[in-house]
């Protein structure tokens, strides 16, 4: 007898033999090289297990043999049984296949030898088969649910009228399928019909003993007429295990606590629920999604109920995750954004460390936000990967378009966090080298930002995609050092970036999206203005905002001259109630603009944003003056329900000289206060 000799420790198991245990390598890589033996040999084998070291051969990969009568010894009455494709462990709730064929002593094929497999400790149930005319047969598998661990005999037995029986014992390791909890976090906002409805949505494919999905919703409480008051309107916070229910109109779940009312922007209350749900439900892998509005680096769960919005900011979110990683003393293995804008590289360099994987969108989401009936991917598979249900969640995600009807572009993807340190400390090689390099690369990137992939529409929008800008840094540039340092950030972002997807749907373009965006306002005004930047680990780590501000500087020759401005005395904001229902519907924002020369060609360019950064629309404007004559301009904005619901809006303003947007050729910058406004009823 052939193969090669293993010598075990008495106590050890069979089955673990140099054995990667994780997910990944159930996959079958070889033919099974087991430790068999017949059953007539196993109370003997089993009393050696508690004496000393013992001996199992193993045959090599022409086929296994049972060793109770060698080969050679076989008659032609004897069946023969040879695994040709094994396992490498027990399973559960996923289909295992082992092929073999069936010979008798004299090296005949047996043809319609009846094949039966059991599990005796572990399942009652029988799996059988047939052999072909070739002598071969095929055994699938499914184990029901076990909850526990430890090494099993599966027996396989070869039977046929008039031929004596062949048994062949395989002792394998059993692996249970590894527990879920899914953390859903939802702040109390103008979605809230949305989340609802997501709710009933992950009620209908709950049920799976082996993954329990929490959800802490806490409600709005408003006068506006997007406040959902359906489902008891409670307007408390309520914490929720999810339990199966068909119908989709009405949460039928277990409430399993009321907490009262509390500020959901509070990064301790993100706290205390995560904690909370893994303290209660223990479990393998933990999926924290933040569900609510995002503004990629100016934060996300907003809290509506409040006099005056609140937000939890990314160094807000990042202590916050920390908090939750030290009191489990584990990362989560997903860390999830049903949000708008969250992909950025200030966000997921923020909370690398405390998460294995982050899954977000680079530009703004529907209101419909996931499908988390994804989650029932779960069932089929039950020993999938973090990341693989990752992806899923992505490709289900970008699947919906055509059920939710989305008038609006999708993208999602997947980021490995490990990899963020990385990409960080190649960005900050490649800003470091092109501030050394002075005015020549600085012009350069004036090109790459004017041409880079934006991530909302609208001439000023703050964010860019970062493989996009860099990309376009390295086509420009004459210096072959930048060059290197701009493809090396490439590569890091390919790392980084484990799966992407995006769907254009009418809308401004998305051809250089490519997954993850980073802080990159026009203006130096902009960037002034948005103090929490300073409070990013991005900020201190990378030299990013040290570039944004040479690149700034180095404009200073462009607009010295400075021949266009805004009259500050002049700028004024109103509201009015262009409907008559009450409430406030329209703003309107005055502003003059004067210049220094005469017959001067100047395009003026109106953004209108919401408290959370979102672009809501723009429009742009060429017109002539001269230093004798003001233009005077009032801009107009109505609250229609496709723009977005009731909240916090203002208008921003730039000039430039010339009759389109040029951001070489920068005057002035101006916005508005924020105004509340209402939902206008035609």
């Amino acid at each position: 007898m052939k193969g090669d000799l293993f010598h075990l420790q008495a106590g050890r198991s069979m089955g673990s033999i140099a054995r990667d245990h994780s997910l990944e390598a159930i996959e079958v890589r070889r033919p099974l090289k087991a430790r068999l033996y017949i059953t007539v040999a196993t109370i003997t084998i089993m009393i050696m297990l508690l004496g000393s070291a013992f001996s199992i051969y193993v045959l090599d990969n022409n086929g296994i043999n049972d060793p109770g009568i060698p080969s050679d010894k076989k008659g032609s009455n004897d069946l023969e049984i040879k695994i040709t494709q094994g396992i490498d462990q027990l399973i559960s709730n996923k289909q295992m296949t082992i092929k073999g064929k069936v010979e008798n002593g004299d090296g005949f094929f047996m043809d319609n030898a009846k094949i039966s497999a059991k599990v005796p400790l572990l399942t009652s149930n029988v799996y059988r088969s047939f052999t072909d005319p070739n002598g071969q047969f095929e055994l699938n598998m499914v184990l029901p649910p076990f909850d526990g661990s430890g090494n099993y005999t599966l027996e396989i037995l070869s039977e046929k009228d008039g031929y004596n029986p062949d048994v062949v014992d395989l002792y394998l390791e059993y692996l249970r399928p590894p527990k879920w909890t899914f953390m859903v976090y939802m702040s109390d906002c103008d979605l809230e019909t949305w989340a609802l409805k997501d709710i009933n949505e992950m009620e209908t494919i709950a049920g799976n003993e082996m993954v329990d999905i929490v959800v802490q919703l806490d409600r709005w409480e408003s006068l506006s007429v997007k406040d959902d008051r359906s489902d008891g309107n409670w307007t408390t916070a309520k914490r929720f295990l999810i339990e199966e229910d068909v119908q989709n109109s009405i949460i039928r779940s277990t409430e399993v606590q009321d907490i009262g009312e509390i500020n959901s922007a509070e990064p301790e209350q993100l706290v205390d629920f995560s904690t909370w749900a893994m303290e209660e439900y223990p479990a393998d892998h933990y999926a924290l999604i933040l569900w609510n509005h995002g503004s990629g680096i100016d934060g996300i769960c907003w809290e509506q109920s409040l006099e005056t919005e609140e937000v939890i900011s990314i160094n807000e979110l990042g202590w916050a995750l920390t908090r939750i990683s030290d009191i489990s003393g584990q990362n989560l293995d997903i860390i999830g954004f049903d949000a708008c804008l969250m992909s950025a590289m200030e966000v997921a360099y923020e909370i690398s460390g405390t998460s294995d994987i982050m899954i977000g969108s680079e530009i703004t989401e529907p209101a419909y936000g996931w499908d988390y009936t994804v989650i029932d991917d779960l069932v089929d598979d039950p020993y999938m990967t973090p990341m693989q249900l990752s992806k899923n969640i992505v490709e289900s995600y970008i699947s919906q378009l055509g059920d939710i009807g989305s008038k609006k572009s999708m993208s999602l993807g997947v980021y490995d966090l490990s990899k963020m340190e990385d990409l960080a400390d190649a960005l900050n090689d490649l800003s470091t080298t092109i501030s050394n390099a002075g005015s020549s690369e600085l012009y350069n990137m004036r090109i790459a930002r004017k041409y880079a992939q934006p991530i909302q529409e609208g001439h000023s929008s703050d964010a860019v995609d970062l493989y996009d800008f860099v990309d376009n840094i390295g086509k420009t540039t004459d210096n072959s050092i930048v060059r290197e340092k701009a493809a090396i950030v490439l590569d890091r972002i390919g790392s980084c970036v484990i799966h992407f997807d995006k769907i254009q749907v009418g809308g401004f373009s998305i051809d250089g999206l490519n997954g993850l965006s980073i802080y990159a306002p026009d203006f130096k005004d902009v960037l002034n203005s948005n103090e929490d930047y300073d409070d990013l680990k991005m900020s201190s780590d990378v030299s990013w905002k040290d570039l944004l501000i040479d690149y700034y500087d180095s404009m200073n020759d462009l607009i010295e001259d400075k021949i266009l401005d805004f009259d500050v005395a002049l700028l004024s904001c109103s509201t009015s109630d262009k409907d008559n229902d009450g409430r406030m519907d329209t703003m309107k924002y005055h502003f003059s603009v004067h210049s220094k020369e005469d017959n001067v060609d100047a395009f003026l360019g109106i953004n209108i944003y919401d408290l959370r950064g979102d672009h809501i629309s723009s429009i742009g404007h060429s017109f002539v003056v001269s230093s004798e004559n003001h233009k005077s301009f009032t801009v107009s904005f109505t609250l229609d329900a496709e723009d977005g619901g009731p909240g916090m809006y203002r208008v921003t303003a730039y000039l430039c000289k010339g009759n389109s947007f040029d951001q070489r050729f920068f005057q002035d910058y101006t916005r508005s206060s924020y105004r509340w406004l209402e939902i206008y009823n035609d």
